[in-house]
């Protein structure tokens, strides 16, 4: 045994992790798009940590878009995977993923556009340690932007991880992943809209994971998702 270098390798081992700091399902105020969180729970924010935000609108009758926007504590967010069902056409609801990743100072508040104030958008906060805040890769999609599956195969190196949300805005169906543990699993915003979100760390590697979620519907206004591969860092 080398001590220096196993205690190294453990070491990076145990810090590696992802732990959910806070929870929303309605926001403090809005000012127009905007949907503010007042005094989030960020975490503790240790070297080279970072924080990760889903987020998932519900119902609405204005077409939301896919170019929301986030700050956290004043921090802008880059955004990964942004979905969005529609305009709830033909009589179903829209729903609509995206995720957001920042390194905020501290904790404060969270800030979302999506675009129509009327929209309700739930949030789950995350610190995330040990892994790189660029995605390795990232996956998902909605009826609007042809994905029929709910599915994807990761490519999932040694230690990585991968974090996923779905959204319904059609029926309360309770969700369910494969190869993915599902955390939380909730009704917000509304009768129609449900929401799911799972994740694994330190998994073996794979270079073609088939990771689904279910049950996914190609109606306008069902099914939405978004999920992010994260590499150790």
């Amino acid at each position: 045994m080398i001590p220096g270098i196993n205690s190294g390798i453990l070491g990076a081992f145990r810090r590696r992790g992802i732990t959910q700091t806070d929870n929303r399902t309605a926001y403090d105020s809005t000012s127009f798009s905007n949907k503010t969180y007042n005094s989030v729970n960020f975490g503790t924010n240790t070297p080279g940590s970072f924080v990760l935000i889903i987020a998932i609108h519900g119902d609405t009758n204005a077409n939301p878009g896919t170019t929301p926007t986030c700050t956290m504590n004043g921090t802008s967010a880059t955004r990964y995977e942004p979905h969005s069902t529609g305009d709830n056409t033909s009589g179903n609801d829209a729903t609509g993923s995206v995720i957001f990743i920042a390194q905020p100072s501290a904790n404060g508040d969270v800030v979302v556009n999506w675009a129509t104030s009327t929209t309700p958008v739930a949030i789950t906060v995350f610190r995330v340690a040990g892994y790189s805040a660029t995605p390795s890769s990232t996956h998902g999609g909605s009826a609007s932007t042809g994905d029929t599956t709910g599915s994807a195969s990761f490519n999932i190196a040694a230690g990585g991880a991968v974090v996923g949300a779905s959204g319904s805005g059609q029926d309360n169906t309770a969700r369910t992943w494969s190869n993915l543990t599902q955390r939380l699993e909730e009704n917000f915003g509304g009768a129609n809209n449900r929401r799911s979100i799972a994740w694994n760390v330190n998994m073996a590697a794979n270079a073609s994971l088939t990771i689904s979620t279910s049950p996914y519907s190609t109606a306008q206004g069902s099914s939405t998702w978004s999920a992010v591969v994260l590499t150790p860092a």
